[in-house]
């Protein structure tokens, strides 16, 4: 079985992660314990607010579980007594939501991390500690053991507790004597490709094969550009930036791909002795201009497209980069700067342009002191005024 746990605010986008139904065949709420409203949307609302005491900026856990098999409400249950019982989530608000996508039955649970007298629940190691809840359960139900990454680890806590015929089970499919498993691809990886439509494969080949054909940094810049591919320079490390504007940590890109290419790992410093003396652009602006381009050919394509009975716009009206120009000015931050321009080449002066702007005006300290004292000396004078008209006597008329 495979479990995936992500903590987090328990905002909208969960509400739409659960709810979504093009991409699964069935999705069913199922009844939530400790919370008072109706409806999967208000039921979460609720559990934010109701742990907004707790000091912590993520107060909700969302956990995906996915079994190999079809699993009874039994074997839910038991999935869920061990869990609750190793995080302590016994008796906390939860939610629970059923899928069915591609044929295969999994469920999702939210849990309120915020206890009522304001303490936060720990789920730190939480990665071993929910292989260990997957070992004993494929033991308990007979299915087979899946690699994990912390098989030693969790052989160790299972002696501990005295489960020694799951710690058996384990020696015997050969789990102690195998390689750590590595993922192709995270699950926040593949909700980036899926947004943006590029494939993470495609970015790692291009790397791989502008490392080892280009020994210089201006040719290995130059190989990425043919591609589509920016480097720029984040908050502490050189980053690339594909087509969509999304970010992707050099070092650790170059050396995922050198490594699973059979070769030797190219570390973080190779990576930068490779590229010194480049002057990288800031990533802010890279990003803007990205974006601006995603936006752009996103119009265009579906300008292309056939469309039928389309409603009245004025901007269908305008000629080429004019119309581009009036919708694009709806969406982007330097929308007047952008409409006003005559042509399409003036949108990278004002790109830049506004990528100044935005970081001079994060560079400006705000006079948060001197609005309190001025607040504060409006309060004093004022409660002084009221005092005086109080005790005023007015003079008397003789």
């Amino acid at each position: 079985m495979i479990q995936a746990a992500t903590r987090g605010r328990g905002g909208e986008a969960l509400v739409v992660h659960l709810m979504r139904r093009d991409e699964n065949e069935v999705v069913e709420v199922l009844p939530a314990r400790g919370l008072a409203a109706e409806g999967f949307r208000a039921q979460l609302r609720e559990m934010v607010a109701r742990a907004a005491h707790g000091r912590t900026e993520r107060p909700v856990q969302h956990l995906h579980v996915d079994p190999s098999t079809e699993w009874s409400e039994i074997q839910y249950a038991r999935h869920l007594e061990l869990y609750e019982t190793e995080f302590g989530l016994t008796g906390q608000p939860r939610l629970a939501v059923f899928h069915r996508k591609h044929g295969r039955g999994h469920r999702h649970y939210v849990w309120s991390l915020v206890r009522p007298d304001g303490s936060v629940i720990s789920m730190s190691h939480d990665f071993a500690r929910r292989e260990k809840i997957s070992r004993i359960l494929e033991f308990e139900f007979g299915e087979p053991h899946v690699a994990g990454r912390h098989n030693r680890a969790v052989t160790a806590a299972l002696r501990q507790e005295g489960r020694l015929d799951v710690v058996a089970s384990m020696e015997v499919a050969g789990l102690l004597e195998v390689e750590r498993p590595v993922a192709k691809q995270t699950s926040s990886g593949r909700e980036q490709q899926k947004r943006t439509r590029v494939r993470q494969a495609t970015i790692e080949d291009v790397v791989l094969a502008a490392w080892r054909a280009k020994d210089g940094g201006p040719a290995f810049m130059q190989a990425l550009e043919l591609e589509g591919l920016t480097l720029a320079m984040g908050d502490e490390v050189p980053v690339l930036v594909d087509r969509t504007g999304n970010v992707h940590p050099l070092g650790r890109l170059v050396g995922k791909v050198t490594k699973a290419a059979g070769g030797k790992r190219v570390s973080a410093a190779e990576v930068r002795r490779r590229i010194q003396g480049l002057e990288l652009p800031p990533l802010s602006d890279v990003r803007l201009e990205a974006q601006v381009a995603a936006v752009m050919d996103d119009m265009e394509m579906e300008n292309a497209a056939p469309t039928h009975q389309s409603p009245p716009d004025s901007s269908r009206d305008l000629p080429g980069d004019e119309a581009i120009l009036a919708e694009l000015s709806e969406i982007i931050p330097i929308a007047g700067r952008l409409a006003a321009a005559e042509s399409l080449p003036e949108m990278a002066a004002a790109t830049e342009e506004g990528g100044l702007a935005c970081r001079e005006m994060r560079r400006k300290p705000r006079p948060r002191r001197h609005c309190w004292m001025m607040r504060c000396s409006w309060s004093w004078t004022r409660r002084m005024t009221l005092n005086w008209l109080m005790t005023w006597k007015w003079p008397q008329q003789t």
